[in-house]
């Protein structure tokens, strides 16, 4: 069952303390120790970005956040997703798809031409709830090179072609 919540931009710097506890507690439950951003990734990495990052609250708890930012590329600029998490105990109710939702019409907003996200091979479900909402996943060795180029990580394409780590992809005008 869905929850009842706000979606407001992800701003860091403007949060309350408990509410910078909240996503940083929230972020080393979502991605493990090693994968965490701290305090200071999140003030570094986020100014100039909250008109693509997002949180939900019931004015209280914070249930779940995404950061996402401009990807500029000669081809044109585009939206990637960077990280999405939500609560442990609030997953399947929503959360994420109210922040993607959010994020697909800020994307649509600025006229930017799609919306992309990757995903680790161990993380199956995530790829499910993107397929499930429309993304495609790229699996041609020309789209996976044309990506990564545009994003400076050619030299990283054996990781995608071998599945090791997943392209999604979701066109927006």
């Amino acid at each position: 069952m869905d929850i009842v919540m706000d979606c407001l931009p992800l701003d860091f710097a403007s949060l309350s303390q408990e509410q910078k506890a909240q996503i940083l507690d929230l972020d080393t439950a979502a991605f493990g120790m090693a994968q965490a951003w701290g305090r200071h990734h999140f003030e570094l990495a986020l100014p100039g970005k909250t008109e693509l990052s997002f949180y939900t609250t019931d004015g209280s708890m914070i249930f779940g956040y995404a950061i996402a930012f401009r990807q500029v590329s000669q081809t044109g600029d585009w939206v990637h997703l960077s990280r999405l998490a939500a609560r442990a105990d609030f997953r399947q109710r929503g959360v994420g798809r109210k922040l993607l939702q959010q994020i697909l019409a800020a994307t649509q907003k600025a006229q930017l031409r799609m919306i992309t996200a990757e995903v680790d091979e161990s993380q199956a479900a995530e790829a499910g709830f993107y397929l499930k909402l429309g993304f495609q996943k790229l699996t041609s060795e020309a789209e996976l090179r044309s990506y990564l180029k545009a994003k400076g990580k050619e030299g990283r394409i054996q990781r995608y072609m071998f599945g090791q780590q997943q392209v999604f992809i979701k066109r927006t005008v």
